[in-house]
This record gives C-alpha cells, structure tokens and sequence, in this order.
C-alpha cells in the first residue's frame, strides 16, 4: 500500500536527479524500517562522490547509520 500510494504521488518514471540552482539540493528518502534506506542513502553519497558533488547526509533516527555509511562508501 506505501509503495502503491508514494507511486501514485511521485510518479512511476525514471528521471535523472536534478540539483537546485542555489544549495542546498535536498534528497528525502522514504521507507519502513529495514528496507534500506541506509543502504540507499550509503550508495547515493557514493554515486555522488564520484561526481564531485559535495554531500552531507543525515539520519537522526539511526545511531549506527554515520559508521554504516562509511563502511558502505569506502
């Protein structure tokens, strides 16, 4: 039913990220608990690293996701 319903509000097509003319570019990621939005959040930094393109990621909820992310884009 989430899946269904942030579909039908976001759309279903793919399109490229698209960065805001004047920082910040914010990336909002949605999901329950344990489906890898963690794993998600680590692999976007890192797509986006190799771009050159500057982040900062947070998670307030998760006190493991800053060693997590390391591990995961290292």
């Amino acid at each position: 039913i989430v899946h269904d319903e942030l579909v039908k509000l976001m759309g279903g097509e793919v399109s490229e990220l698209v960065f805001a003319k004047s920082a910040p570019t914010v990336i909002l990621l949605v999901g329950l608990q344990g489906v890898g939005k963690t794993t998600v959040c680590a692999k976007l930094a890192n797509y986006l690293k190799k771009q050159c393109v500057m982040e900062t990621i947070g998670e307030v909820l998760h006190a493991y996701c800053g060693r997590c992310l390391q591990t995961c884009c290292h």
